[in-house]
């Protein structure tokens, strides 16, 4: 939905019972909880942001994946993200010398 400001109430309409007709459970369990996030926030800003963020293949990929584990799966596949994380952050270096 690249050109989604362009597109009628009812094209998007239309869009949206197509995505959900097509989806799994796991995929709908991942866009109710981002769309109750999107529509809490009432933010435009981080839809924006969400979009942008989605058109990268590796970001879309692992979004895929984590719609298609289970509760557990997920937990663990963000324990896994968050190790590497820490692992890529350079070490803290004190901002104040003793002496």
């Amino acid at each position: 939905m690249a050109n989604s400001q362009n597109k009628t109430r009812a094209e998007l309409d239309s869009a949206l019972e197509e995505m959900i007709a097509t989806s799994d459970a796991g995929q709908l369990t991942v866009f109710a909880t981002l769309m109750r996030r999107i529509m809490s926030s009432r933010d435009p800003d981080i839809a924006s942001a969400i979009l942008v963020m989605l058109d990268d293949p590796v970001i879309d990929s692992i979004l895929g994946i984590a719609g298609k584990l289970d509760e557990e799966g997920r937990d663990q596949l963000l324990f896994f993200a968050e190790d590497l994380f820490r692992e890529a952050q350079p070490p803290v270096q004190p901002t104040r010398k003793w002496g």
